[in-house]
């Protein structure tokens, strides 16, 4: 995580799969909050590109999970 940041404060872009490689960590409750939001913001400041974004909700629709619901709901 710390060189993302690093990457982010340089103000350098990431792969789709580098954004991508992010979420666990970004995701993960051990992850202090502070290093979350620094992430966050210094790609906010840096400006969000296409790719990262792309990479960014990869990552997270692979942490996601399908809920049950009942087909008689539908």
């Amino acid at each position: 995580m710390r060189g993302v940041l690093e990457e982010l404060c340089a103000g350098r872009g990431l792969s789709a799969a580098q954004a991508e490689a992010m979420v666990p960590g970004l995701a993960d409750p051990a992850t202090p909050e502070a290093v979350v939001a620094g992430v966050l913001v210094a790609l906010r400041c840096k400006g969000e590109s296409a790719q990262e974004l792309a990479g960014l909700a990869r990552g997270m629709l692979a942490l996601s999970t399908r809920p049950a619901i009942d087909e008689r709901l539908c």
